[in-house]
């Protein structure tokens, strides 16, 4: 697959139209895999919307681009309907944002959100179906030292699961002493330690295992320890302008400050119960009134447990656009914590849609930042 790849990165550095292949590519995967996750179909195991996507884009590319992306099978003439003449190649298309994994979790959100949520669902379904009388079994049978590790392995999982990371290494090392060799190992060592914050240790794991046999699910952790570390060094940075919102004493909810847009508008985007206003000043009240109400009612605050997050303030900030149509689009959440990045990104996609914002009654994109503390208490 890395010969392959190779190729196909040298031939598609060609320039079409101006433009790099690999940049429209890139930027239309992304567009496409928005459109995956708003359809409500990113959680099946096809990926026909995803396909369906990408062959109407791939339609639309010059002769010469189409011809390029055939030759490096990328693409191929479809044969069975004439709604499309070319259709995407499923395997290729896998090998290639394969290829640009650090790009897609960097800086294509819906992708990142996807893996995000994809890796944290096997935790989340351990931690529901595993019960404290199992984890007493698991420990019996590793004190009897008869399929330790199988079992050490196995109870590590279930201390992921409840954010007991601390205990998940340790069991993973324990095992590690008899098999240092075990990938299997050094991946989820590296994934407790990327959920502990010790991105550091975490990555050097990860590098163990790419230079070995560059696994793409070290590759993959790899890219989004890279993504959690810039994430973590902008939020320190916006530490100072968060520290000013107002913080309501409550324990483990949301609670919502005030909307800031980007532009000045003759109208504001409007949710249904607002409407009938037309002055602006009260538009935005009702909208912030509006915003926090379905946050507040849509967040499911049981993910505060899944990363056993410690008491006190989490500081979260929000920034999404209010498309041309009134579509909630382009989400970005600032957190160290995926399961809260997962939870916040769910609820602003599943806002209804909104009457857009206008200029001089022209519908106009609307870029928002939305402020939000978190309050864990004891």
């Amino acid at each position: 697959m890395r010969k392959y790849t190779l190729l196909l990165m040298v031939l598609m550095s060609q320039l079409i139209s101006g433009q790099d292949i690999q940049e429209v590519l890139k930027n239309d995967i992304c567009d496409c895999l928005d459109q995956l996750f708003k359809s409500g179909k990113a959680n099946k195991e096809n990926n026909t919307v995803l396909e369906q996507c990408l062959s109407k884009k791939i339609n639309s590319y010059t002769t010469e681009f189409r011809q390029i992306l055939i030759q490096e099978k990328f693409a191929q003439k479809n044969d069975k309907t004439f709604a499309s003449l070319y259709k995407i190649n499923p395997e290729n298309l896998n090998a290639f944002i394969a290829g640009h994994q650090d790009y897609f979790v960097t800086q294509c959100q819906p992708y990142y959100w996807y893996v995000s949520a994809k890796r944290a669902k096997k935790l989340i379904n351990i931690r529901y179906t595993v019960d404290e009388k199992y984890l007493k079994s698991i420990s019996k049978k590793i004190k009897k030292e008869k399929h330790k590790k199988e079992h050490l392995y196995q109870r590590a999982l279930i201390y992921m699961s409840r954010g007991e990371f601390e205990k998940a290494k340790a069991d993973f090392y324990t095992y590690q002493e008899d098999d240092p060799n075990d990938d299997k190992i050094t991946y989820h060592l590296g994934w407790a330690c990327e959920l502990n914050g010790e991105y550091g240790i975490a990555k050097a794991w990860y590098e163990q295992m790419i230079k070995k046999n560059n696994h793409f699910d070290a590759i993959l952790g790899h890219s989004i320890v890279n993504r959690k570390i810039q994430d973590k060094a902008r939020m320190d940075s916006l530490i100072d302008y968060m520290a000013y919102q107002r913080i309501n004493q409550s324990a483990n909810t949301i609670k919502n400050s005030e909307l800031f847009t980007d532009r000045k508008l003759t109208e504001y985007p409007k949710p249904k119960n607002c409407k009938k206003l037309e002055n602006n000043e009260e538009v935005k009240i009702c909208f912030n009134n509006y915003f926090k109400n379905f946050v507040n009612t849509n967040f499911d605050v049981n993910v505060v447990e899944y990363g056993n997050l410690p008491s006190g303030v989490h500081r979260i900030l929000t920034k999404y656009k209010v498309s041309k149509t009134g579509r909630i689009i382009d989400v970005f959440v600032l957190h160290d914590d995926p399961y809260i990045v997962n939870e916040i990104t769910r609820v602003l996609y599943a806002i209804p849609t909104l009457e857009p914002g206008k200029v001089d009654g022209e519908p106009v994109e609307v870029r928002y930042s939305f402020p939000l503390t978190f309050l864990i208490s004891e």
